[in-house]
């Protein structure tokens, strides 16, 4: 989902970017904690930044996910 927010922002394929992943669900974020070293080595990013506070539909910068029922709302930067 990553790749294809990256290709629809038009970001170009060797752009670094930073990921802010919010999201109320504890599962959702201890998840990407876990994998973050393969997020970011698949995705080229250079920071993740997790958030289990904000609303998750209140960002129109953000791209809202349903991921295995839970709300998550992600938002990609490009790095300079």
């Amino acid at each position: 989902r990553i790749q294809n927010l990256r290709k629809d922002s038009g970001f170009d394929v060797t752009d670094r970017i930073a990921i802010f992943v919010s999201s109320k669900s504890n599962a959702i974020l201890d998840a990407v904690r876990e994998h973050t070293p393969f997020i970011q080595q698949e995705t080229l990013a250079e920071s993740i930044e997790l958030d289990s506070t904000a609303d998750d539909r209140s960002s129109t910068e953000s791209t809202l996910f349903d991921i295995l029922g839970h709300d998550v709302a992600v938002r990609l930067t490009k790095r300079r």
